[in-house]
């Protein structure tokens, strides 16, 4: 489903009554000039990344710039063991980066139309005009190209959240204290247990860490909110690790992790999803490209910029495959 603002309903409304005499370069204009302002503000269930539902994004990079390392700590040029203080030499907080997520990204999309298309639909009647519901489809296309960017990777480019270079990689049934099956033979007992063992991996990660994010696969959503924890209880799986993992402020159900796991199979993230933890760069949102117009037809481009994640620590995210 997707959700945007009131005001842009309205305008496009208004142009959408003028589609008949002003469906050439001037409305074309104007529409693009609306698309590229408040079309971003649309907001996809399906595409929880993209929307910044699991990721925090920043946008304070310069849109000129190829890259974007020079976050990465840099070594003091100095003898020895560096700056020393009274008492010894100076610890350092800095976070070290994953040179390759650092890359920057170009993300395509658009939509064209004829005059005689934006037409025929107009006679129709329909209250949205066609070159707005074209953008539509360009933005939830923008929304699913981004989505897996940051969730998958981009081969040759940088790695998503799923395969973080450091990160924990677990595979149930494997790993210690972890089984398989959990949509079909796993006991209630096993999948609490499951989900400890990742809790407990955590422990490992780095100071002042805490897991606040597990995106499930959808495959499971049924079993976690149908079943019950064990036949003297009322509380459903789902229920009861809710409350007994309060750390845990966002749980999500996602039909991409599904197959998101190593060799395909289905897989469970936990992660820390705080911004000083992990989040992500897009220099560029949605940049409207130099339109196209020839003859009768009406080319629409978009160009976004994104890197790949950065997590300070990467064993903060930790990936069970084989659920």
């Amino acid at each position: 489903m997707a959700h945007r603002k009131q005001s842009y309903d309205a305008f496009l409304n208004h142009q959408a009554t003028r589609l008949r005499g002003d469906a050439g370069g001037v409305l074309f204009e104007r529409l693009t000039r609306a698309t590229m302002s408040e079309l971003v503000e649309y907001v996809y269930d399906e595409t929880p990344w993209a929307s910044e539902e699991l990721i925090t994004t920043v946008t304070d990079v310069s849109p000129g710039k190829t890259s974007i390392d020079w976050f990465a700590a840099r070594d003091i040029a100095a003898p020895g063991d560096g700056f020393v203080g009274d008492d010894g030499p100076i610890p350092f907080a800095d976070f070290e980066l994953e040179p390759n997520n650092v890359r920057v990204h170009t993300v395509l999309n658009g939509y064209r139309y004829t005059l005689q298309e934006a037409e025929s639909w107009a006679e129709q009647g329909f209250s949205i005009s066609l070159p707005q519901r074209k953008a539509q489809a360009s933005a939830h296309k923008w929304h699913i190209d981004v989505d897996t960017a940051w969730r998958d990777g981009i081969a040759g480019k940088f790695e998503g959240v799923l395969n973080y270079p450091g990160s924990q990689q677990l595979i149930a049934g494997t790993t210690p204290g972890t089984i398989a099956a959990w949509e079909t033979t796993a006991t209630p007992d096993q999948i609490v247990n499951s989900m400890a063992t990742m809790r407990k991996a955590f422990d490992t990660a780095g100071p002042g860490l805490r897991p606040d994010t597990v995106v499930l696969p959808s495959a499971v959503e049924a079993r976690f909110t149908t079943d019950l924890r064990s036949t003297s209880s009322d509380t459903t799986i789902f229920g009861f690790l809710q409350a007994n993992m309060r750390g845990i402020t966002k749980w999500r159900f996602d039909r991409a992790m599904n197959t998101a796991g190593i060799g395909g199979t289905p897989c469970v993230l936990m992660y820390d999803r705080r911004p000083t933890t992990l989040w992500a760069w897009m220099p560029r949102r949605m940049e409207p490209l130099q339109e196209y117009v020839k003859h009768t037809e009406f080319q629409q481009g978009f160009r976004t910029r994104v890197t790949g994640p950065v997590c300070e620590h990467p064993r903060s995210i930790v990936r069970l495959s084989g659920v």
